[in-house]
Parts: structure tokens; C-alpha cells; sequence
């Protein structure tokens, strides 16, 4: 009985554990693409509103918000200082409505199609086991994304990977901590049960041989 309490309240801390980290990484996430926006927004407005081009033209607007944000240096230099304090970021992207990358933390997908992949929203609002195979499964990429519109319109998505692969690795001096004081507490209820089955049946033992008498 001590062994499957302590089992069944050592599974409980550790799903918390992964739904608040999971939840960390998810608002970290939301705060970089915040971060991004405000950046970008603040290029565009100032390239555009300068601009003498026809942007009421789609193909036009897009060729010039390419232009703004790949040539932003503050941009630019914002979106790889991410990766480098970010433990759980994996990668960064900003694409068209296309999904082409416009800008991206690897300079060889930039001009190329980038998959999309699963929320992490869904992660975290998945069941423990669940985000127990995600985080120790396969590795895998979650992404959250931030669109980008003008006046109504979708024209670029900002967004940002994590890894299981670094939620595993924030996760693992918890969680290791958690199962050494797990299996110690088991074994110590194991040690304190069998001393205590022992002397409550000593007087058993010692009144044997009266009996037999």
C-alpha cells in the first residue's frame, strides 16, 4: 500500500512538473513572438510609410515587406539573440502567406517553403501520458505562431519552434531528483515495514513454545 502511494503521488508531482514546464515554455514562446511583432511592425511602418511604391498591389506589398525585414538589422539581430538565452527555442521563422520563409534563424531555409508544424498549445492541454510520450518519445517540433495582417489580411506568420529535445533536458534535473526520492521513500517504507511486521510478530514467535508445552 506505502509503495503504491508513493507511486501514485511521485506520477502526480511529476505530470505537474511537465504541464508547468510545458506551460513555461509556452508562454516564453508567446513573449518571443510578441518581442518579433513589435520589431517588425515597427520596420514596416517605417520602410512603408516612406515607400513610393503602389502597395495597394499584393504582389508589390509582399516583394516590399520582404525587402524591410530581411534588411532590418535590429530584427535580425532580436531573432538570433533568441536562440542563444532561450533554453527550450529550437528555431525562428517569419513566413509569407505562402509559408515561405522570409526570415529564419538557419540562412539556408530562408526563400524555401517551412512545414508546418503541431501547436504547442496541444501539448499542454494534453493528458499526462501523453505529454510523457511527446516529451520522452520521438523528438519532435511544436511551434506557436503570431500572424502578421493588414487590414484584415494574413500576410506573413511569425513563428517559433521548440524542441522536446531542450523541454527533455529542462526537465530532466527535476524529474531525476524526482524519481531518486521516489525509489528512496520506497525503499525506506519497505526497511520500516518489515521492522515493523518483525516486532509486532516476535511475541508470536516467543509464546510458540508455550503453547506447545
Amino acid at each position: 500500500m506505502v509503495v503504491a502511494i508513493v507511486a501514485t503521488l511521485s506520477s502526480i508531482y511529476i505530470s505537474q512538473l511537465i504541464r508547468q514546464r510545458s506551460d513555461e515554455a509556452y508562454q516564453n514562446a508567446q513573449f518571443i513572438t510578441l518581442e518579433i511583432f513589435n520589431s517588425a511592425r515597427e520596420a514596416l511602418e517605417n520602410d512603408l510609410s516612406n515607400s513610393k511604391l503602389d502597395l495597394s498591389q499584393p504582389a508589390i506589398f509582399n516583394d516590399a515587406v520582404e525587402e524591410s525585414l530581411q534588411t532590418e538589422a535590429g530584427l535580425s539581430s532580436l531573432v538570433q539573440s533568441v536562440i542563444g538565452y532561450s533554453p527550450t527555442v529550437y528555431d525562428i521563422a517569419i513566413t509569407d502567406a505562402g509559408g515561405k520563409a522570409i526570415i529564419h534563424t538557419d540562412p539556408g531555409v530562408v526563400g524555401h517553403i517551412v512545414s508546418r508544424r503541431e501547436d504547442l498549445d496541444e501539448l499542454r492541454s494534453a493528458g499526462f501520458w501523453n505529454q510523457l510520450r511527446a516529451v520522452y518519445g520521438e523528438p519532435k517540433v511544436y511551434e506557436v505562431r503570431l500572424p502578421m495582417e493588414r487590414n484584415g489580411v494574413q500576410f506573413a506568420t511569425i513563428r517559433v519552434g521548440i524542441s522536446t529535445v531542450f523541454l527533455k533536458s529542462t526537465l530532466q534535473p527535476k524529474l531525476n531528483r524526482a524519481v531518486i526520492l521516489a525509489l528512496t521513500s520506497i525503499l525506506l517504507a519497505l526497511i520500516v515495514a518489515a521492522l515493523l511486521s518483525n516486532l509486532a510478530l516476535r511475541p508470536l514467535e516467543l509464546a510458540r513454545p508455550a503453547l506447545a508445552c
